[in-house]
C-alpha cells in the first residue's frame, strides 16, 4: 500500500520545478554605460532572425535565439532555453568596451556560472526578477560564450500538484495505521 502512496505521489508531482520556456522576458544590452538598449530593435542593430527584432521584450522558446545584435564590428546574442542562458560574442577589429546585459523576467530565482571563455572573469548577479551581466574590456579579436543555469520559481500549478501528492500520501498513511 505505501509503494501506491509512493507512486500516486510521483505521478502527481510534476518533473519541472518551473519553466522558462513560455515566460517573457525583457533584454537590455549596453556598451560602456551607454544609456542606450541595443537590444532594441529602434537602433537597426536586430538582425531579422532574432526574437527581439519586433522588440525588447520577447517569449522564451526553443526555436529561434531571443536577443541579437550585429554592428558588423561586434555580434552578440542571448538564447534561453528551460533552464540555460547563452550569451556569445563575436568581436572583430582589435578592441572591446564593457558589454552589461540585463534580462526581467518574474520567473528567476537564480543564477549562476557554467562555463565561460571570456578574458576577464565575468560579473554576474540576480537582484528581484532581473539578472545582470558584466562583461569587462577585453583586446582581442575572437569568439566567446558564456554559459548559465538560470532557475526559475515553481508554478504554482505544479505546487498545487505536490500538494496533492503530500495529500493522497498522508491520507493512505492515515487508513494504514488503522488497519
Amino acid at each position: 500500500m505505501r509503494l501506491l502512496a509512493f507512486a500516486t505521489f510521483f505521478c502527481l508531482t510534476p518533473v519541472s520545478w518551473g519553466a522558462l520556456i513560455g515566460t517573457s522576458v525583457t533584454g537590455s544590452l549596453n556598451f560602456d554605460g551607454n544609456p542606450a538598449n541595443f537590444f532594441d530593435p529602434a537602433y537597426g542593430f536586430v538582425p531579422a532572425r532574432f526574437e527581439n527584432a519586433a522588440g525588447p521584450t520577447v517569449t522564451i522558446d526553443d526555436f529561434a535565439p531571443e536577443f541579437g545584435f550585429n554592428d558588423g564590428a561586434n555580434r552578440d546574442i542571448a538564447n534561453f532555453t528551460d533552464g540555460r542562458l547563452v550569451i556569445r560574442d563575436r568581436a572583430t577589429g582589435g578592441g572591446s568596451q564593457k558589454i552589461t546585459l540585463s534580462f526581467t523576467d518574474d520567473a528567476f530565482a537564480g543564477i549562476s556560472l557554467v562555463s565561460s571563455n571570456f578574458r576577464k572573469p565575468i560579473q554576474y548577479d540576480i537582484v528581484g526578477d532581473e539578472i545582470d551581466i558584466t562583461i569587462p574590456k577585453f583586446a582581442r579579436d575572437g569568439r566567446y560564450r558564456a554559459v548559465f543555469d538560470v532557475t526559475s520559481t515553481p508554478e504554482p500549478e505544479s505546487l498545487g500538484l505536490i500538494g496533492l501528492g503530500i495529500g493522497v500520501i498522508a491520507l493512505v498513511s492515515r487508513k494504514l495505521r488503522k488497519a
